[in-house]
């Protein structure tokens, strides 16, 4: 949420009308996203120009009227919402947040120009040194769930390795509870 935070500020002095685009199911990390973006948005402006639709509940004309309308900037939450959005002719430009990496890029690719995001899995050298500059002091913890494997826990030790990070890596175990094993990983970071 702080990544997107800082990442969308800028979009806050948009004076222009923004269509914020929400997925029919949420997780919390996407709800809590959406309002650090609505936060942003509306936080300091006498006349916020954005609209929240959740699109899965708009008919195919509903949503066309919606996108002609005054609208500047589409911010869609996966790339559900957006590939609609970017079907209607004439739509604005489409910010995607919470998609992977290699399907935004193929979706970047069949419209040219129109499309952008930040997309959910970052480089692990950039995530620990998000870490490292939220808390510039001891390791870094990592909670991993029961089914990460080597092809997760290798890359990452890999590249706290050549950021010079300390990493105190924990990985649950069926059976797990992960209040208690996320309870030890924090007593071995401070």
């Amino acid at each position: 949420t702080l990544t997107l935070a800082l990442l969308l500020g800028p979009l806050a002095s948009v004076r222009a009308g923004v269509l914020v685009l929400e997925p029919a199911e949420n997780s919390p990390a996407m709800r809590t996203s959406q309002q650090t973006l609505i936060n942003e948005f509306t936080s300091d402006r006498a006349n916020p120009s954005l609209t929240r639709l959740d699109w899965s509940r708009l008919s195919p004309a509903e949503r066309a009227t919606r996108l002609s309308g005054n609208v500047d900037l589409v911010v869609a939450f996966g790339l559900g919402p957006a590939n609609e959005a970017l079907s209607q002719p004439g739509s604005a430009p489409v910010l995607v947040l919470y998609a992977r990496r290699a399907e935004l890029e193929r979706a970047a690719e069949r419209v040219p120009g129109r499309l952008t995001g930040i997309y959910l899995d970052q480089p692990y050298r950039r995530a620990l040194a998000m870490a490292r500059a939220l808390s510039p002091k001891g390791p870094i913890g990592v909670l991993l769930g029961a089914g990460s494997g080597p092809w997760l826990t290798a890359p990452l030790a890999e590249a706290a390795a050549q950021s010079r990070q300390a990493l105190n890596l924990r990985q649950l175990r069926p059976g797990d509870s992960p209040l208690r094993v996320f309870e030890r990983l924090l007593s071995g970071c401070t």
